[in-house]
């Protein structure tokens, strides 16, 4: 607590003001987690471990690096284009100038391999099968007919692949 005593010494006067407590706030410490590898249009929760003191007001100022912002604690955020963006947290305490400090992590956001369906023979006869080959390298690869390897073997219909690329990116195909 502190106070003021002004002395008038020209009347001989004096006078103090009343005690004001100040509080002395410990600087934030900010932090975040994030996934650091993403694929385009994957939603990515950012979550902070930011330290802050009990006594103040916390403030969070997150920028993705793409334009976007958010003033959330723990914002989720998705990215539209391949490249590596900073993201960066700001933090601060409400209504205390000068005191923050921030952070940043590099994100580096792909495009998924996009699988492609090649038929054994663009046409067929009636009962015949026609194979199709998956191209593209994936880690993992799941055909509508519950087949999880590069070919299968079909009749007549519709087909589609869910996969997964090697930057853990998903992608999906469909022929009839």
């Amino acid at each position: 607590t502190y106070t003021v005593t002004i002395t008038n010494t020209a009347i001989g006067c004096s006078g103090t003001t009343q005690g004001l407590a100040v509080k002395i706030l410990s600087a934030p410490v900010p932090g975040f987690d994030v996934k650091q590898n993403a694929c385009v249009t994957e939603p990515l929760p950012f979550t902070s471990t930011s330290t802050v003191d009990p006594d103040g007001t916390p403030v969070f100022n997150c920028a993705f690096g793409d334009g976007a912002t958010s003033t959330a604690a723990a914002p989720t955020h998705s990215y539209n284009t391949s490249q590596t963006f900073t993201a960066s947290l700001t933090v601060t305490y409400q209504g205390v100038a000068g005191c923050s400090a921030n952070t940043s992590k590099n994100i580096v956001v792909a495009n998924g391999t996009i699988p492609v369906i090649t038929p054994s023979s663009p046409d067929a006869c009636e009962g015949q099968q026609v194979t199709l080959t998956l191209t593209g390298t994936f880690t993992t690869r799941t055909w509508s007919t519950g087949a999880t390897t590069n070919s299968i073997s079909v009749g007549p219909g519709t087909f589609s692949v869910n996969t997964v690329d090697a930057t853990g990116c998903p992608g999906f195909a469909q022929v009839t």
